[in-house]
């Protein structure tokens, strides 16, 4: 289901991450306030309300670290080594980014 809304690059299975998050709020939507309709008006404003950002944020980020893992030029490849190198060394950024990649960062 969250595929056909939004496909994207199979990086660190954030399609299959996405695709669950969009599950769990449909559910809460549903069962929080009894609308029972998963195709009524109200739930799909109220999802795509709660939603929508999120998705936007995420397939932007996907779609820039696809684009770093693309870059050929060797300046490119200096600094894709050079941030993940900082991103490994430091636990708070590594923290944070796996708690991005699984959807938990606010």
């Amino acid at each position: 289901m969250g595929e056909a809304a939004h496909v994207v690059p199979p990086i660190g299975a954030q399609g299959l991450n996405m695709s669950l998050a969009d599950v769990s709020c449909l559910r809460d939507l549903i069962t929080a306030d009894n609308l029972g309709d998963i195709g009524s008006d109200q739930v799909l404003e109220r999802y795509e309300k709660e939603r929508l950002l999120k998705m936007k944020a995420r397939v932007s980020g996907i779609d820039a670290l696809n684009r770093a893992s693309m870059a050929g030029s060797k300046p490119a490849k200096d600094l894709r080594a050079s941030l993940l190198s900082v991103l490994d060394r430091t636990p708070y950024l590594r923290t944070s980014a796996i708690k991005a990649g699984l959807g938990r960062l606010a």
